[in-house]
């Protein structure tokens, strides 16, 4: 079962005569892309795409059996380096440690812990001179030191950097630490089926060609990154849409919440163009969040991800409480969730509803969705959505300062 799109409110309560115009035009625009995107990856073209074939996941597979094989794993990196690895494990329920940020307490609290060093640790920046991950590996170089275990760190360790005259690189060669190298074709919050997310993760060799399919998302169905992509191409300007909010009633998308936070802003923010990204965590932000989305300015287009399969409570006991033991717990959740829907629509509020199934590697197709959705509207607005300029302006007066 792949993830499953319903765009029926949008269809049926936002698309009226005029707006229909624009959407056709959108629509017609974004299936000349699409056209071009299949060009690209039947050719080979784009890395992005051919990092979900079998023959490079093979080659990730051939270092990976060189990797050290412990289970427990710390990944230390910023952004799109470790943003798609940590929403993958915390929607698997895999429990790695990450540092992705210099939050100094919480580094000093994982440094802390006794068997540290017994955990394998992944060293990954693009670039090699990323700031923050540095940082991290300077404290973690620190402890290690103090405790006279740098060989033992230096075993552990695998650095992925590109090849290139850069920091994290010649500290791996200096050191014999090992060294994997990142593709320099691949920017890092696009990165998630090449080394940077594969080589730490516990999939298989067969998982992501095998769930991963180009054509489930080029068609013309609701699960088309074309068709999704005119939708919202058309309501923001008919609407004046300026931002794009998902809402999560399973909070375990958290962490995928922040990747493609990262991912539309660095991707489609650009050229005074772009939706701000922003998530919430439901139904726990029905008592703050939505007060200002049914009430504020209307500007928000939302897509909603309903609750997980509730495998640990059957009922709720007999105690009076009857507003809620009337249901069941996954009734509940689930009438809270249909509830927010049927209030958008009576408010004229657009949205659609995406569906991952009980099949945790679905996580994997809406990856690719939203990589395909995003270079989508980016090539339609005349944005590339590959680049990131304006961040390097904080790196030069990081340097400067």
């Amino acid at each position: 079962m792949t993830i499953e799109i319903n765009l029926n409110s949008f269809f049926k309560n936002f698309l009226d005569k005029d707006q229909k115009i624009h959407y056709d035009n959108n629509l017609k625009t974004c299936k000349n892309i699409g056209a071009k995107i299949k060009e690209e990856i039947n050719s080979n073209q784009n890395e992005i795409f051919n990092s979900l074939t079998q023959a490079y996941q093979s080659k990730i597979f051939s270092l990976k059996n060189q990797l050290d094989k412990s289970k427990k794993k710390l990944i230390i990196g910023i952004g799109g380096s470790t943003a798609g690895l940590k929403s993958f494990t915390e929607y698997t329920d895999q429990n790695y440690l990450f540092i992705d940020n210099l939050n100094y307490s919480k580094i000093n609290e994982l440094l802390s812990k006794k068997d540290i060093l017994d955990y394998s640790i992944y060293l990954i920046s693009k670039s090699g001179n990323t700031f923050e991950t540095l940082a991290a590996l300077n404290l973690l170089y620190q402890h290690a030191k103090k405790i006279n275990s740098l060989e033992k760190l230096f075993s552990k360790m695998t650095c992925i950097t590109e090849e290139s005259d850069n920091n994290l690189y010649n500290f791996a060669k200096k050191n014999n630490v090992r060294l994997i190298i990142h593709n320099k074709k691949i920017g890092g919050r696009y990165s998630f089926f090449s080394e940077t997310g594969i080589l730490p993760s516990n999939l298989s060799e067969t998982d992501v060609a095998t769930t991963c399919k180009f054509d489930d998302f080029l068609g013309e169905d609701f699960n088309s990154a074309i068709v999704n992509s005119a939708i919202i191409m058309t309501i923001t300007k008919t609407k004046m849409i300026k931002k794009n909010i998902n809402l999560f009633y399973d909070e375990k998308l958290s962490f995928f919440g922040d990747w493609f936070n990262q991912l539309h802003a660095e991707s489609l923010g650009k050229n005074n163009e772009g939706l701000t990204p922003l998530y919430s965590i439901c139904p726990r932000d029905h008592h703050s969040m939505a007060q200002l989305y049914l009430d504020g300015p209307k500007d928000n287009y939302f897509t909603i991800f309903p609750p997980a399969e509730n495998k640990h409570f059957s009922k709720f006991d007999k105690l009076n409480f009857t507003n809620i033991e009337n249901q069941t717990p996954q009734e509940l959740i689930n009438s809270q969730y249909n509830a927010i829907q049927k209030v958008f629509i009576e408010k004229n509020i657009p949205f659609r509803t995406i569906t991952i199934g009980n099949n945790k590697l679905n996580i994997l197709q809406l990856f690719l969705y939203y990589f395909l959705e995003t270079i989508i509207l980016g090539e339609a607005q005349n944005i590339n959505p590959y680049d990131q300029p304006a961040v390097e302006e904080i790196k030069i007066k990081t340097i400067k300062n």
